[in-house]
């Protein structure tokens, strides 16, 4: 699931980490904002914007300036909120946006918080803070999916389908 505690031998490669994955994230949430506009899904486009926003200040409040260790983020590639295709669909609801958002922080989470538990000196100190920082983030991101409306059923079926016929 996470990272080597191999790999993070200071609190700066785990700061490093922390904002490389804000950071992605915030990436990923602009280029499904992009897409979903392309899609004209704007309610879903303008809530990947705003999930982008949250994670570039969040990078912001990091610092910068030290590399990444190296494979310390395969983990987060493989997030099947990141890497994989299908849990994207184009008639997508701001729900979807800040659950898959959601499921993401949660895993981001859960590496901080067992880092923290396995880790020591300044790594398990940064660690728990990150944790703190990544439960409180989960917590927004469960208030901002819970505030939409929930899918209906069939939610995923297209009622204007192509109009082959149009002259």
């Amino acid at each position: 699931m996470a990272a080597s505690v191999t790999q993070i031998a200071t609190s700066a490669d785990l700061l490093a980490i922390a904002r490389a994955v804000a950071e992605r994230s915030a990436e990923r949430y602009g280029e499904m904002a992009e897409a979903f506009e392309m899609a004209c899904n704007l309610d879903t486009a303008g809530a990947f914007r705003a999930l982008a926003a949250d994670q570039n200040a969040q990078a912001a409040a990091l610092p910068a300036g030290t590399p990444v260790p190296p494979g310390s983020l395969d983990w987060f590639e493989r997030l099947p909120e990141i890497a994989d295709p299908d849990s994207v669909h184009y008639l997508m609801l701001p729900w979807h946006a800040h659950d898959l958002a959601l499921r993401a922080a949660e895993r981001a989470q859960a590496f901080f918080a067992q880092l923290a538990a396995t880790a020591a000196g300044d790594v398990r100190d940064m660690a728990q803070d990150l944790a703190k920082r990544g439960q409180a983030q989960v917590e927004h991101l469960r208030a901002g999916r819970d505030a939409c409306p929930e899918p209906h059923p069939g939610w995923w079926e297209d009622q204007d389908g192509p109009n082959w016929d149009a002259d």
